[in-house]
């Protein structure tokens, strides 16, 4: 089930941001496009209270270790506890346009798509470089700007290839979208750049 907060209830919780309209959920964050009182826009997402600390606390290092214009920016990471409650968010730059999806199919230009593929390489080669892997790389987790450049987005299941795993994918546990898997992930390998 996704996790999901009303507008109005993240709008309390947040009034420096003018809310735009609420995003796509996960199971772990309700997102939301809001304005900052600069009138900068940014993709502000509030962690569900059952999200694994330990994971989440990797997807903030994957995203600090990465500094590429075809890879999401991590602007703000929040974890606070106070007598008036918890907040707990991620503030990302907020990246207009579709999906991959969107685009995809026989009226995209093939050499416009050649130079956004050619982007997205570019954006897993800084991950790789970062030693990154994603881990959920699909249409929906790959933004295409407004001016047709490839953006990464989503890595809530990255794993940093410096740090041990938190999931033993050697007993077969799977991560990530079937549909898209890479051959390692189906056998549950552990090698570099696996699901592991």
């Amino acid at each position: 089930m996704p996790y999901t907060v009303s507008i109005a209830d993240a709008q309390a919780s947040f009034p420096a941001y003018q809310f735009i309209k609420s995003l796509t959920p996960s199971e772990q964050k309700a997102a939301f496009h809001v304005r900052d009182s600069a009138g900068k826009d940014l993709c502000l997402k509030l962690i569900a209270p059952n999200y694994s600390f330990d994971r989440l606390t990797r997807e903030v290092h994957a995203l600090q270790s990465i500094n590429h214009p075809n890879v999401v920016r991590l602007i703000e990471y929040t974890y606070s506890s106070t007598s008036e409650g918890q907040r707990h968010y991620l503030v990302e730059e907020f990246v207009e346009g579709d999906d991959l999806t969107a685009r995809m199919g026989p009226k995209w230009p093939p050499s416009d798509a050649s130079t956004f593929f050619m982007a997205l390489l570019h954006g897993l080669t800084a991950m790789r470089s970062a030693n990154v892997v994603h881990r959920d790389l699909k249409p929906s987790n790959i933004r295409v700007r407004t001016d047709g450049a490839a953006v990464i987005i989503d890595f809530g299941l990255a794993r940093h290839l410096d740090l041990p795993a938190l999931t033993r994918t050697s007993d077969g546990a799977a991560i990530g979208t079937p549909m898209y898997f890479a051959p390692e992930q189906f056998s549950g390998s552990s090698t570099t750049g696996s699901a592991g």
